[in-house]
């Protein structure tokens, strides 16, 4: 992430992190305890499931977490039909630096 000024703004440039698909590590799996319909990785792990609900209540294993090689976790789903407000949900895990779940989610967007 950059910022500059920009006649009187702040210009914030969020560079893109393109993850390639991959094959969860048995320690994900574990650390999630839930199905994954898309793996995708770059210096975070993205993990899509099916549906808002799985994402609101995974609760992590979080000292198994901590042994996935990738500096986060990144769970995500499309919104229930019932929610027009928003497209989809996440929750972004970095337990290696003390954040066990960060709401705002704003490093992994």
């Amino acid at each position: 992430m950059t910022a500059k000024m920009n006649e009187g703004w702040i210009e914030l440039n969020f560079p893109a992190l393109p993850e390639e698909k991959t094959e969860p590590p048995a320690e994900l799996q574990e650390a999630l305890g839930v199905k994954a319909s898309y793996v995708g990785k770059n210096i975070f792990y993205l993990v899509e499931v099916e549906s808002e609900e799985t994402v609101r209540a995974i609760k992590p294993d979080f000292p198994k977490l901590l042994e996935v090689p990738a500096r986060g976790v990144i769970i995500t789903a499309k919104a229930g039909a019932e929610v027009g407000e928003y497209d989809f949900v996440s929750r972004f895990f970095t337990p290696e630096i003390g954040i066990w779940g960060d709401s705002a989610t704003g490093s992994a967007h």
